[in-house]
Order: structure tokens, then C-alpha cells, then sequence
């Protein structure tokens, strides 16, 4: 099987010897996911996502160096995850709170994502939360206009359907830019002006989904 819940495969320890220093495993001929066909590259790049999420939100223990040279493809056409050098651990109750995280930002319960962001640390538990709401509220309101806008344009048909051709297409991706930009600018705004801080094992995993990112945007061209 697969690492847990997902079919990705790492490497299995082999009868070799080992020390408390070192791991011992089977070597995997394969070549790297990011140098794969981009149809290859498109149908793995979800279950490595999903291999990440589920290693922070069930396993408590993850990965923490998946580099493009750590994610492979083998000659079965499975994800292969090596070089175990490097993981992290985290505790149960940071799992769930994470969960809940994720919830309350899924729902746009800005309250609650407060609440999650002081339990695990981001926040200190005096923050000045009269302060920070109002504008974190309106972040989350221009993102979900942004998403309906989006989702409309979608159900309209698109730029090139309307008529509009190539150069419409070109304007329609360049307002999601202005549109993200512009939350981006409001959410680092308030990440500089209210005492943020970010955990250790987040930052690894925030690294993990980053180079799955890299990855996918390769087989996007």
C-alpha cells in the first residue's frame, strides 16, 4: 500500500543495518515528476496534495523536504515519495484545530478563524481582536466577490464564447490578477500591523505545497 490514505508509494526500510542516525531503504528507479509528460504531471499532482494534507491532518507526521528531486514517478506510473531524512511531527490537538481552521475558512466564520489562529499559535492571545476583525472581514468579503465574479463569468461561458475572443480572455485573467493582487496587498497589511507568527511545522508543510505548486504550474505550459 500507499502512504496512509493515499496511493503514493515511498520506499520501504530494508534488513540492512541502521542506527538512530541512519535509514536504511530500498532504492527506486524512477524519474522525477517534475521533468514527467504535463498529462502525467496533471493527473499526480492532486494525489500529491492530497498525500501532504493527509499526512498534517490525520497522520501528524510528515514529510518535510519533498523537493522536486524527492518526488518521482516510477515505471507503474505511481507518485513515489523518497528521502525521508527530514520530517516533522505534530501534535493531535494542532490536527484539529487545523481542521477547524480549515472549516471556519471555508464557511468565512472570521470569529472562529481568530479563535483557531490564538489556539495554534499564530496569534498571541491578547491580540487586539476589536482591531483586527473589521479589516480581515473585509479581506474575506473581496475574496468572495472575486469568487462569485469568477464563478459567473464561468456559467456565462468565458470571455470567447461571448464574443470577446483572445483579447477578452487576456483582460478576464488580467483582472484576477489586479483582484488577487489586491487582497494580497490587504492580507500582508495586516499580517505587518497586528503580531502574526507562524509555527514551525506549518512553515514545512507551507514549503511542501509550494513545490507541489511549482510542480503543477510546470505542466500548465
Amino acid at each position: 500500500g500507499g502512504v496512509r490514505g493515499t496511493p503514493v508509494m515511498p520506499p520501504y526500510p530494508t534488513p540492512l543495518p541502521v542506527r538512530a542516525q541512519v535509514l536504511a531503504t530500498e532504492w527506486i528507479e524512477g524519474e522525477q515528476l517534475a521533468r514527467s509528460p504535463p498529462e502525467v504531471i496533471n493527473r499526480l499532482i492532486a494525489t500529491g496534495v492530497d498525500c501532504f494534507i493527509s499526512q498534517l491532518l490525520d497522520v501528524g507526521f510528515f514529510h518535510s523536504d519533498p523537493h522536486p528531486g524527492n518526488l518521482l514517478v516510477d515505471a507503474r506510473g505511481r507518485l513515489v515519495l523518497i528521502d525521508f531524512g527530514l520530517c516533522a511531527e505534530i501534535a493531535a490537538f494542532d490536527t484539529r484545530h487545523l481542521t477547524s481552521a480549515i472549516v471556519n475558512l471555508m464557511r468565512g466564520d472570521v470569529e472562529g478563524l481568530v479563535d483557531d489562529a490564538i489556539t495554534l499559535r499564530f496569534l498571541p492571545p491578547d491580540v487586539d481582536r476589536e482591531a483586527l476583525l473589521p479589516p480581515l472581514r473585509r479581506v474575506f468579503e473581496q475574496g468572495r466577490l472575486a469568487a462569485a465574479t469568477q464563478a459567473s463569468e464561468s456559467l456565462g461561458g468565458g470571455g470567447r464564447r461571448r464574443g470577446g475572443g483572445r483579447a477578452a480572455e487576456y483582460s478576464a485573467v488580467a483582472s484576477k490578477r489586479r483582484q488577487f493582487a489586491a487582497i494580497s496587498r490587504d492580507l500582508n497589511q495586516i499580517f505587518f500591523d497586528f503580531p502574526f507568527a507562524v509555527p514551525e511545522y506549518f512553515a514545512l508543510i507551507t514549503r511542501a505545497l509550494i513545490v507541489l505548486e511549482g510542480i503543477a504550474l510546470t505542466g500548465d505550459k
